[in-house]
Formats: C-alpha cells, sequence, structure tokens
C-alpha cells in the first residue's frame, strides 16, 4: 500500500483514464494519431465518418468504411492523416460527396482551424472552389 509521501499511489478505478472518445476528439492529426493508438477499426471509423461529414460528404458503405478504418489501425500502418484526405481526393466507392461542392461554414471551428484546412484542401483536392 502507498505511504503518505509517498512519489506515488494506486489509482482508484474512477482515475483511471479513457482513451480519447473519436466521436468528440478534435479533427486533427493529433486527433487522428490517438484513435489510430487505439487500434480499433470500429473507433477509427467514427473518427473517420466524422472528418467525411465534415469535409460535406458522406458514408454509403460502412463495411468498407470499416475495411478501410482496419487498414488505418493495422499494427505495421503509419499512415499520416493527410494521406487519408489523399485517399478522399480519390472518390472511394464507400464515401461520395456533391459533385459541386461549396465551402461548408463550422461555426465552431477557430481561426487557425480554418487556415489549417483550406491549406489541407489546397494541397490535397484536385479542385477546390469557395466562389458559390
Amino acid at each position: 500500500d502507498c505511504k503518505v509521501g509517498a512519489p506515488w499511489r494506486r489509482m482508484t478505478s474512477l482515475e483511471q483514464v479513457e482513451p480519447p472518445d473519436p466521436a468528440k476528439i478534435k479533427l486533427t492529426e493529433e486527433g487522428f494519431q490517438q484513435i489510430a493508438a487505439q487500434r480499433n477499426a470500429s473507433r477509427m471509423a467514427t473518427f473517420v465518418e466524422r472528418v467525411i461529414r465534415h469535409s460535406g460528404g458522406w458514408v454509403s458503405d460502412t463495411d468498407s468504411l470499416l475495411s478501410f478504418s482496419r487498414d488505418l489501425t493495422a499494427t505495421n500502418s503509419q499512415l499520416p492523416y493527410s494521406e487519408m484526405f489523399a485517399t478522399f481526393a480519390e472518390n472511394p466507392e464507400w464515401a461520395s460527396w456533391p459533385a459541386s461542392v461549396a465551402c461548408i461554414a463550422d461555426r465552431s471551428a477557430s481561426v487557425a482551424e480554418v487556415g489549417a484546412a483550406t491549406k489541407l484542401a489546397c494541397q490535397s483536392m484536385l479542385e477546390f472552389d469557395c466562389s458559390s
């Protein structure tokens, strides 16, 4: 048992840290890596679907999404967040985006997040038009 003044103590079950929630974590490289580190395809699928919805798309085949998520969480996979977007730019059969995408506002995004998302879109997408 721990003694008063000891440099460590046992954690109670209430104090144990829960893994980051893929339904709530920020949609960033860091958030992606935290979910990938869990090595749980179902949790990664939740994160990936949020990214797709955030970019104006939708998932049309959840089984294929889960298969893609298994690849992302494989122990030998070191796929960076940007490569996930490159996959989206190739129009995977299991996800869709409108043919003519207009910019979609995320009212909760910070200025830095909007700038980072715009930079990523300009680097990854073949076409990007916010004029409409």
